[in-house]
């Protein structure tokens, strides 16, 4: 039983009642459902239109609760007190607030329309303390910045998917202190969602909290996104099939600090357009050292622009004008499917002009498929055909490491890099195609090394010219492999062709030098010897060789024992290809 409130609590409750009916204004409102008994009670009841005497100004819950009438300039507290117990509140009809502090452990918020007034950066408009739910039926307007405690979560899930839907959140530009703060998690579960101008992901780490996509819940960002900025890292995770992320502005992750993306299924597209910036940048300097990773496990990972005539798009870029040792971008791919434009290693945020000085590149490809290629613009005067390609101005170093999964070909594309096939995961698919196996041309220059080999699968040319030492098995399923010089097989390398598929040896004069040549489909070697393309093509009974005039040195015919070893591993080869074609069509 309430006891009978004291002349100055009276006073309270009248000046309260007065308030009410002049709508709420410019105060500070604390949620409780048990009227003057200390604490709130069970977060329980109905926010609506100064009907529910839920409301209180005392932030201890002593003193009697009014109903009101929320306005633009009220801060919100769910609930009054410390000694509440979770339950489900309802918001009925259109509310207004400036903002919302959630300190109720285990909170339902079931929500109709909520517009939230501040646009403050420096004072994020949802506060959470506690785990908190939001399941949203209606819209869920202008979140200027949202700050979760560590270890919580704020759930937000949304049944208004209509075209008239105003899911906004994280609404913050340019300034450091926005976006998604303190050290917890933002976790969309259901709905779609838009973001406004340039918001932060600054959870303070890179292995827990900051934003999670998960469910069937979808993410629009109408500018850019940073993941870690000015100091403080960043985390941001899609985690389901039906969970993604479309952006129009840039994704940066780690500028100036920490920053960590990691998708394991869904979609992430990049539908940025410029005539002169970067698209996406794992690692941006910004005042401090960046570190920016990108693990992409399962799912689609887009990076593609628009194809609008005069634009952009499509450029990824590692590293972006690092300039001390520590600064780094990497990209690891397990799964999946990347498709990017144009990898820059150790470029900037401009397209143009600007590189890394310092720090390092890297790309580790284990699993699933990246393919590279399309029409970029450098500098809005005119297009140019994407690759991968190493920037570096000064000590900055670039690493692509190929040790599982297929590199593929969205389009004609170039490289001179350098490039490590093998050791965890054996070698590489280098497909000449993209996936929906259209054939395009891949030329590869520079030096191939490690201990693994390389299957030749698509329909397109693959040319290879560089000085390579890698050691493992050369295998052409599909296609064409052109042999750019005569020393683009290790001597010590074996050559192995099925039969349809073509091998060009694409230089004027000398011999290439491989141990063993072998037809797959006949299971049949080559004996030693120096041969000519025509001697090749009679031996085998195939029209696989073509010459430009140089010749193909076979060194040895294997043991039995060896030859045993080697047809099992080239089975093993086609099959993992075919395998993984399947698995792709």
């Amino acid at each position: 039983m309430k006891k009978p409130l004291h002349s100055a609590s009276r006073n309270v409750a009248l000046a309260t009642a007065m308030l009410v009916a002049a709508n709420a204004s410019a105060a500070t409102f604390y949620w409780d459902t048990n009227g003057a008994t200390p604490g709130s009670g069970a977060a329980t009841g109905i926010w609506d239109s100064g009907i529910s005497a839920l409301w209180t100004t005392d932030a201890t819950g002593s003193i009697a609760t009014s109903a009101i009438t929320t306005a633009a300039d009220s801060d919100l507290i769910f609930s009054a007190g410390s000694n509440g117990t979770a339950g489900t509140i309802t918001v009925s009809g259109t509310q207004l607030a400036n903002s919302l502090t959630f300190a109720q452990p285990g909170l339902v918020f079931n929500s109709g329309d909520i517009t939230l007034t501040n646009n403050n950066p420096l004072t994020p408009s949802v506060v959470v303390n506690e785990d908190t739910t939001i399941n949203a039926t209606g819209n869920l307007a202008q979140f200027s910045a949202i700050s979760v405690a560590a270890g919580k979560t704020l759930t937000l899930s949304s049944t208004n998917t209509g075209v008239n839907a105003n899911n906004f959140f994280l609404s913050e530009s340019n300034v450091a202190t926005g976006g998604i703060v303190g050290g917890g998690t933002v976790k969309l579960t259901a709905g779609n969602f838009t973001t406004q101008s340039n918001p932060f992901i600054k959870n303070g780490s890179t292995t827990a909290g900051g934003l999670l996509l998960t469910g069937t819940s979808t993410m629009t960002v109408g500018g850019g996104l940073q993941v870690g900025r000015d100091g403080t890292a960043g985390r941001l995770e899609i985690n389901s099939a039906t969970a993604g992320i479309s952006i129009t502005g840039q994704l940066t992750v780690g500028r100036g600090t920490s920053g960590n993306f990691v998708q394991s299924s869904g979609t992430f597209n990049s539908t940025h357009v410029s005539a002169t910036d970067s698209s996406v940048m794992i690692g941006r300097d910004g005042g401090g050292t960046q570190n920016g990773v990108v693990s992409i496990s399962g799912g689609t990972f887009n990076v593609i622009g628009n194809g609008i005539a005069g634009n952009s798009g499509g450029v990824l870029t590692l590293n972006a004008g690092g300039n001390n040792a520590t600064s780094s971008g990497t990209l690891n791919i397990s799964g999946g499917v990347v498709t990017v434009k144009d990898l820059r290693f150790n470029g900037n945020n401009s397209v143009a002009t600007g590189t890394a000085t310092a720090g390092s590149s890297i790309v580790n490809l284990s699993g699933g498929s990246l393919y590279v290629g399309g029409t970029i613009i450098n500098d809005g005067s005119g297009g140019t055909n994407g690759g991968i390609r190493d920037l570096n101005s000064g000590t900055a170093t670039s690493a692509l490491n190929l040790t599982g999964g297929t590199l593929g070909a969205n389009a004609n594309w170039t490289s001179s890099m350098a490039m490590t096939v093998g050791t965890s995961g054996g070698g590489i698919t280098i497909k000449a195609a993209d996936v929906t196996n259209v054939a395009h041309d891949i030329t590869l220059s520079g030096v191939i090394s490690g201990t693994g080999g390389i299957v030749k699968s698509g329909g397109g040319n693959l040319t290879v010219s560089g000085a390579n030492t890698y050691t493992g098995v050369t295998q052409v399923n599909a296609g064409t492999l052109t042999l750019g010089s005569f020393n683009s097989i290790n001597d010590l390398g074996t050559l192995a062709f099925t039969d349809g598929t073509s091998i060009s040896l694409g230089f004027a004069s000398g011999s290439e030098t491989v141990n063993f040549l072998y037809d797959s489909t006949q299971n049949k070697f080559m004996t030693p010897g120096t041969w000519t393309a025509s001697q090749l093509n009679s031996f085998f009974g195939t029209s696989t060789f073509s010459s430009m005039g140089g010749t193909l040195t076979v060194t040895a015919v294997p043991e039995p024992s060896t030859w045993a070893l080697l047809t099992i591993s080239l089975t093993i080869a086609g099959f993992a290809v075919r395998r993984r074609a399947s698995r792709l069509a």
